[in-house]
């Protein structure tokens, strides 16, 4: 039959068994797949997560067993959550004559930024309800259904932006060759070497690999990026659309310079949130991570991006943006609104 080689390592092949049927395999992600004796129609396959489904004569297809381990229903949370969001994965997707296609990475990647961008909306919507209504109540305002507009609003725009920033990394030779690189290094790889042969054992649904100060940096900077420029996109349009507070307690809605002086503010406050409580609570996850709990888990995902979220919201809102807004003393905050610097009474 065949065998495939990566780098002169044998990775993958497709031998004739004992009973005349035919098994395709290959060694990264354990995926397997066993035709009948006509080399090409197939009876049997495993998936990336353990999964054995068998084809009957019919066409019918039934789950027959799993060959990974089964450790719990967060585990499993964790394994799909981790292998979705993996653009590099080599999962097989159609196969063609006996052979094994790998799905195309306009599919891979897309899943990813689809994942990455319902996991943030959730999470920034749900925080920022919680902090309006902090704010709310602690200032002795109503909460109305103009803060869930604007809730829903700034989480679009959050997840928008983080998302831009994942498919610029996705577009640079499938995943940034920085980012990449400087992960294999951390994990005393070459810089060059292919991110490829993870597999659910080992990685998304096991004990994965700790952060290294490389990669983490590099995340950590993209991560201050894109909450200046979310901070930046954010202040603007939502001085533009639901306006601002000036310190008569009017809602003034923006436009021109103004509504792009309401975002520099923003941009600024996410540049000082993000080498404040931000950059606490990167030391303290990136070093936690892999140790005492797992990344990309149900308790790293949700409940500390959740209490991270809030916090950061919690200290931008009530504190970070009203003294950085006094400070700078923008005209639409410090004269009482008549419509003459830039903005209009709601």
């Amino acid at each position: 039959m065949w065998k495939e080689y990566d780098n002169g390592v044998e990775i993958g092949r497709k031998i004739e068994l004992r009973d005349g049927t035919y098994l395709e395999s290959e060694d990264w992600h354990k995926q397997w797949r066993r035709y009948g004796t006509d080399g090409v129609t197939m009876i049997d396959q495993r998936t990336v997560a353990g999964f054995v489904w068998h084809t009957d004569t019919f066409g019918r297809v039934s789950l027959a067993g799993r060959e990974t381990n089964f450790t719990g229903a967060l585990a499993d949370f964790r394994g799909f959550n981790r292998t979705w969001k993996e653009a590099n994965i080599w999962q097989w997707g159609a196969s063609i004559d006996g052979a094994s296609t790998v799905k195309p990475f306009a599919y891979r990647a897309g899943r990813q930024l689809l994942v990455e961008f319902v996991q943030e909306w959730i999470l920034d919507f749900t925080m920022n309800l919680a902090v309006y209504g902090i704010v709310a109540a602690a200032t002795g305002t109503p909460f109305t259904v103009t803060d869930v507009a604007k809730a829903a609003f700034g989480a679009t725009i959050s997840a928008g932006v983080k998302g831009t920033f994942s498919a610029g990394h996705l577009a640079a030779y499938r995943g940034g060759p920085w980012r990449t690189g400087l992960g294999q290094v951390d994990e005393g790889n070459p810089y060059n070497r292919r991110p490829n042969d993870k597999n659910w054992g080992d990685e998304w649904g096991g004990n994965e690999k700790v952060l290294r100060w490389r990669m983490g940096s590099y995340d950590f900077g993209v991560g201050l990026t894109s909450s200046v420029v979310a901070g930046f996109v954010g202040g603007a349009a939502t001085a533009a659309v639901f306006g601002v507070k000036d310190k008569d307690g009017n809602t003034v809605k923006l436009h021109g310079t103004d509504a792009l002086l309401a975002g520099a503010i923003g941009a600024a406050g996410g540049a000082i949130a993000g080498v404040s409580t931000g950059l606490g609570r990167t030391l303290l996850t990136n070093n936690l991570g892999g140790r005492w709990f797992h990344r990309g888990g149900f308790l790293d995902t949700i409940a500390i991006g959740a209490t991270g979220k809030l916090i950061d919201k919690t200290f931008y809102q009530l504190f970070l943006m009203k003294d950085l807004t006094v400070s700078i003393g923008p005209g639409y905050y410090t004269h009482p609104v008549d419509g003459s610097n830039g903005g209009t009474t709601a």
